[in-house]
């Protein structure tokens, strides 16, 4: 782990690097959304995952109000086979600014990844890095017939050098939605645990994917104990050390 965030200058410069911003989620059971298990991996690993699966080697962590969980998890990055390097965001920091702070050069293009929300086809739209606009390339999804922007995306160094919109999500999103130099480029959908609501959804539509990607409609983890009279009605997973008790429904 490296705590003073400083690296060699060709790291910053690197052809393969994001910049992943934690900690935007709502809090739920006492912690951040972003590292609640899904399946058994939390958002937050999941978007790491996604990025080193597509190629990006070096990774800017922008860290929120509460670091320490999102760095005991992630910690130097090497079992995933990247660099981690971390980042304290700032309070009313824009995202010129910031690209700024990080040393990007206007001439390299830079993920931009959320770590609350990811493409539902993340692999493939992160590996087809051929073409695009100047400016870059942005992944939206379409909600109740309204374009949304996933949090993800890949843009020039210059094009986040003149970015006078905080780093908030919801200020990027009306930038990256209403920029003509961007390219738009669409996913299916969007798993997203920026809310309970979107926590909910995106549970239920993962759980729906395994069971049709393994045909199991019910998942155990090791340590489980289920009442006989207790009824479960599939997709669920169950993590490890769950108890269900008498005449309970689950799913």
């Amino acid at each position: 782990m490296n705590p003073s965030g400083a690296v060699p200058a060709d790291d910053f410069y690197a052809a393969d690097t994001a910049i992943l911003f934690t900690d935007r989620a709502a809090a739920t059971f006492g912690t951040s959304n972003e590292l609640l298990p899904l399946l058994g991996r939390s958002m937050l690993q999941r978007a790491v995952e996604a990025l080193v699966r597509a190629g990006w080697r070096r990774v800017h962590v922008v860290l929120g109000d509460e670091p320490l969980p999102a760095r005991l998890l992630l910690e130097d990055g090497a079992r995933w086979g990247c660099n981690l390097v971390y980042h304290h965001g700032r309070e009313q920091e824009t995202m010129g600014a910031l690209a700024r702070r990080l040393h990007l050069a206007p001439d390299r293009s830079y993920l931009l990844a959320d770590a609350t929300r990811i493409p539902g086809d993340a692999d493939s739209l992160l590996q087809d890095r051929a073409g695009g606009a100047p400016a870059g390339r942005a992944y939206v999804w379409h909600s109740d017939g309204a374009a949304r922007w996933t949090g993800w995306g890949e843009f020039r160094g210059a094009w986040l050098l003149g970015v006078t919109e905080l780093t908030q999500y919801t200020a990027l999103e009306r930038r990256v939605l209403d920029d003509a130099e961007l390219e738009p480029r669409s996913a299916d959908t969007a798993w997203s645990v920026a809310t309970l609501a979107e926590l909910l959804r995106t549970t239920r539509d993962m759980l729906a994917a395994h069971a049709a990607t393994t045909g199991q409609t019910v998942t155990r983890g090791r340590g489980c104990r289920i009442h006989p009279s207790a009824r479960l009605r599939g997709p669920v997973h169950l993590g490890q050390g769950v108890r269900i008790g008498a005449n309970a429904v689950v799913g």
